[in-house]
C-alpha cells in the first residue's frame, strides 16, 4: 500500500517538504517517479506497507491488477473520488486517470499534509499519472499532471540496473518552469549509503541523507541534513522477528518536543493489518490510522482511516481488482515507509527508498 502526499508540487510528488522540512527551511523540491510517493519528494513520508518478492525481488508476474479505487473521503456512503487503471499489452502500468466530485460533505483532513489519493495535488483536483520504460522494462519517465500543474520525473540506472539519478521538472498550467531538481543516490557495492537532493543551479545539496546498517545489513537509520540550517532529522527503524517493520520513529535532535511516530501492525497472515500515525511537539499534533481489510483470496480491498485514532472511520478508500497479468514496477522515493519483509542481501530492502508499485501487489 501506498500513500500520497501533498507538496508544492509532488507526489505529492513533487513538492518540497511537508511537515520535516517546513521546520527546517522554505525551499521547495520534489523527488522520485510515481503516484505512490514517500518523502513524497517531499521530505514527507511515502508508505508502501504491501508485500515485494520476499527476498527484494520483484515480486513476479500476477494473476491480479488493481482496476480502480473508488474514496469515500467523509465516510457517508458516497464516492468523490474514483482512480482508473490502464495496463500496456505487457502487464506494466502506463496511466492512472483520477477524478473527483464534490457530494457537499466536509472531507476528513489529515496531518502532515497527506492526501488519501492524489499524487501532486489535494484530493479534490483531478489528475491524471503515465508511466513510460526504457528498452530494458525499467521505469524511465514518470509524469502527473492536471490543469495547474505538471511534474515529470527522469530516472538513470547504472549496470547493475540501481538508480542512480532522477531528474525532477515542475511547471505551471502554462508550461513554464517552476522548479528543477535532482536525486543523486550513491552506492557502495550495491547497497544504498547516501543520496542527495539539489536545486537546479546549486552547487551543493539541498538535503543529505545518509543511511545506516547494522551488522546483520539491516537499515537502522535514515539521517537527512538539511544543509542550509543545518539541522538533523533522524529516522530510527525497529523489526519484528518476522523481519518487518515494527516502528519507524523520526526525531530532530535540536527540537526536543517534536517526533512523528510510524506503528505498523498485522493479522494472522502476516499482512498488514494497521499503520499509525503520531506527530507530537509541532503545536499542530495529529494522530490517524489506516486500518486495512482483505478478501478470500487475500486481496487487498479496503483501506479505513481513522482519524485521532479514537475508533470511528473518518474515510473509506475501496479497491477493485481484475484478473489480468500484472508487472510490478520497480520505484524509488526518499525514505519511503514499507512493511514488505526484509532482506538484507537485496539492494532494494525496505529503508533504502526502493519500492514495488503496489498495482500488482495490494492496490494502494
Amino acid at each position: 500500500m501506498m500513500l500520497r502526499k501533498l507538496g508544492v508540487a509532488g507526489t505529492g510528488r513533487g513538492a518540497f517538504i511537508g511537515l520535516l522540512v517546513l521546520l527546517f527551511m522554505s525551499a521547495c523540491g520534489g523527488g522520485g517517479g510515481s503516484d505512490e510517493q514517500g518523502l513524497t519528494e517531499n521530505g514527507d513520508p511515502v508508505v508502501d506497507d504491501g508485500d515485494g518478492g520476499a527476498d527484494g525481488s520483484a515480486p513476479g508476474t500476477t494473476r491480479f491488477r488493481v482496476s480502480r479505487v473508488r474514496y469515500d473521503f467523509d465516510n457517508n456512503g458516497v464516492f468523490e473520488g474514483v482512480r482508473e487503471y490502464e495496463y500496456a499489452s505487457d502487464g506494466k502500468i502506463i496511466q492512472e486517470r483520477y477524478s473527483y466530485t464534490d457530494d457537499g460533505t466536509q472531507d476528513v483532513v489529515l496531518g502532515n499534509a497527506l492526501t488519501l489519493s492524489n499524487s501532486i495535488d489535494v484530493d479534490s483536483v483531478d489528475e491524471t499519472v503515465s508511466y513510460a520504460y526504457d528498452s530494458e522494462g525499467r521505469l524511465q519517465t514518470w509524469v502527473g499532471y492536471n490543469d495547474e500543474m505538471r511534474q515529470t520525473s527522469r530516472y538513470t540506472y547504472n549496470d547493475d540496473d540501481l538508480i542512480t539519478r532522477i531528474d525532477v521538472t515542475i511547471e505551471d498550467g502554462s508550461g513554464a518552469i517552476t522548479s528543477q531538481y535532482q536525486h543523486v543516490l550513491s552506492y557502495s557495492g550495491q547497497r544504498l549509503v547516501e543520496h542527495t537532493m539539489t536545486l537546479e543551479g546549486e552547487t551543493s545539496p539541498t538535503l543529505e541523507f545518509a543511511l545506516v546498517y547494522d551488522t546483520a545489513g539491516y537499515v537502522t537509520e535514515n539521517n537527512m541534513t538539511t544543509t542550509q540550517s543545518g539541522l538533523v532529522s533522524r529516522y530510527a527503524y525497529t523489526y519484528l522477528a518476522n523481519d518487518r517493520a515494527d516502528t519507524i520513529t523520526d526525531t530532530v535532535p535540536s527540537l526536543t518536543a517534536y517526533r512523528m511516530t510510524f506503528e505498523f501492525g498485522y493479522n494472522a497472515d502476516d499482512q498488514p493489518a494497521y499503520l499509525n500515525f503520531i506527530t507530537e511537539g509541532t503545536g499542530n499534533d495529529s494522530r490517524y490510522s489506516f486500518v486495512e481489510q482483505y478478501d478470500a483470496d487475500g486481496r487487498h480491498v479496503t483501506r479505513q482511516i481513522d482519524d485521532r485514532i479514537d475508533g470511528s472511520i473518518d474515510a473509506v478508500a475501496e479497491i477493485e481488482w481484475e484478473e489480468m497479468a500484472c508487472v510490478p514496477v520497480l520505484d524509488w522515493h526518499p525514505r519511503t515507509l514499507v512493511s514488505d519483509p526484509v532482506d538484507s542481501t537485496s539492494p532494494y530492502m525496505p529503508g533504502t527508498g526502493y519500492v514495488w508499485l503496489r498495482h500488482c501487489i495490494d492496490g494502494i
